[in-house]
């Protein structure tokens, strides 16, 4: 995918191309076999410094319009009812839940 977008017009990566390729494949290899107790313990504590800032950022977002044409594009994409901080298919006070069943419910 991403090498796919390294191709030039005629198809050929080049020489950069390849390489970057190359380097993302052994990249991706590495973090997929790196276990989480195998990352230093100053590394774990940044990743999840950043993660609680991008789940903030995420939640401070979720009424931005952007945040919610994006999310009717996923719902859209897996074939689901929409909804979000407009209420667009459900009251704007409640919350769409998946019961265990796997029925959609709403929560006040």
């Amino acid at each position: 995918m991403v090498a796919e977008r390294t191709r030039g017009r005629n198809g050929d990566r080049g020489e950069h191309g390849e390489a970057v390729a190359a380097g993302l494949a052994e990249l991706s290899g590495w973090a997929a076999a790196l276990a989480w107790r195998d990352v230093p313990e100053s590394a774990r504590r940044r990743v999840a410094r950043l993660f609680a800032d991008d789940l903030a950022a995420i939640v401070a977002a979720r009424a931005e319009p952007e945040l919610g044409a994006l999310a009717e594009r996923i719902v859209r994409a897996r074939n689901e009812p929409a909804f979000g901080p407009s209420g667009k298919d459900g009251p704007p006070e409640g919350k769409r839940t998946r019961r265990a069943d796997g029925a959609q419910g709403q929560r006040e």
